[in-house]
């Protein structure tokens, strides 16, 4: 499998788990804006800081993964492997961010609170933050000049 293949597959996957992410909140958001049930404000029930505070935790989490395993990622023998190793990573942080947003707009639909859709938006914006790029795998693993060739060729 050539370095483009790969690198197409990867987006399909991430785009898949984009476009999950985001008909997930929209069936909930449609099936709470009842305007007889909807409730706004900060959350005061038992999930109130919760999916912040998760929100918070894996901020760091996935900042730490990810650039731990691009510095390891030139460590790699050879093209393929690089390009497995870069897949690997761009699936963790992303199914890391997506359980997440998951997670809050699971708690949207149980705490019947919109306020929720705040931390979605925050996870959204950091999972197209971790947009897999060309450029990115470029500049972290370091290809030597048979593997550049190899990548321009593909």
């Amino acid at each position: 499998m050539n370095a483009k293949e790969v690198f197409r597959q990867t987006n399909i996957l991430y785009f898949s788990l984009l476009a999950g992410q985001v008909l997930f909140c929209s069936v909930i958001v449609f099936a709470i804006l009842n305007p007889e049930t909807r409730q706004t404000g900060w959350p005061e029930g038992t999930y109130g800081l919760l999916v912040p505070a998760i929100l918070v935790g894996v901020l760091p989490l996935v900042f730490f993964i990810n650039n731990r395993q691009l510095s390891q990622g030139s460590e790699e023998e050879n093209l393929p492997a690089k390009m497995a190793h870069y897949r690997t990573l761009v699936i963790l942080r992303s199914a890391l961010i997506e359980g997440v947003n998951l997670f809050s707009l699971v708690i949207l639909l149980l705490e019947n609170n919109t306020t929720f859709l705040i931390f979605f938006g925050a996870g959204l914006l950091l999972f197209l933050y971790f947009r897999p790029s060309m450029n990115e795998f470029l500049q972290h693993y370091q290809l030597d000049s048979g593997e550049q060739a190899e990548f321009n060729y593909q």
